[in-house]
């Protein structure tokens, strides 16, 4: 898992600097064009991808019922199990605060660090950095991590909303981009 994240992370922030440099350099289309055919590449790819099929003994076929069982008897499934339910809150939370402040650094870049989307594009590509080696540090130190999973999970939540507020109450780009290095390793080590 936390060679997946470092992964996905690293190559997010090198996306994120190329695109960076794509809007400076030419026109804002082209990074959206860029990023269209990023998914004509993965679709041929998985067109192209042998997958073993999975054969069951007992294959049923799906309908609207079926789906609808299924889904109610996984709900029931996650409620029974007290650690699925917590975690499940918890990411709901924590991605809900996430996906709510990651607009408002576009205009934060802009207004209160008075630069425009290359400064976005800066704290983007740091953050996702940060997301690396907060995956590799979470990789390298596993056995402590998988033996403090409440305590880990408390620390790194505890770190992100400390940095966030640093975050947003400074005016000053260097330290905007150690705050978002910081908010990306953490965000690493909470997922």
């Amino acid at each position: 898992r936390s060679f997946t994240i470092s992964t996905s992370r690293l190559l997010q922030a090198m996306g994120s600097a190329a695109s960076g440099l794509l809007i400076a350099t030419f026109i804002v289309e082209w990074g959206i064009v860029i990023n269209a055919l990023s998914f004509f590449v993965s679709a041929l790819t998985i067109f192209f991808t042998h997958i073993p099929q999975f054969h069951s003994t007992s294959q049923k076929s799906l309908t609207l019922s079926t789906l609808f069982d299924n889904t109610v008897e996984g709900w029931r499934f996650v409620r029974s199990q007290t650690v699925l339910v917590s975690i499940f809150l918890l990411f709901t939370l924590g991605d809900f605060g996430a996906a709510f402040t990651w607009p408002v650094h576009v205009i934060f870049a802009e207004k209160v660090l008075k630069g425009g989307s290359e400064i976005y594009g800066l704290l983007s590509t740091v953050a996702l950095l940060g997301g690396f080696a907060g995956a590799f540090f979470v990789g390298r130190y596993s056995n402590w991590f998988n033996q403090h999973i409440g305590l880990s999970y408390f620390l790194a939540a505890s770190a992100w909303g400390l940095f966030s507020i640093f975050f947003g109450l400074t005016s000053s780009i260097p330290l905007a981009l150690v705050y978002r290095f910081i908010i990306g390793w953490v965000l690493s080590m909470i997922h």
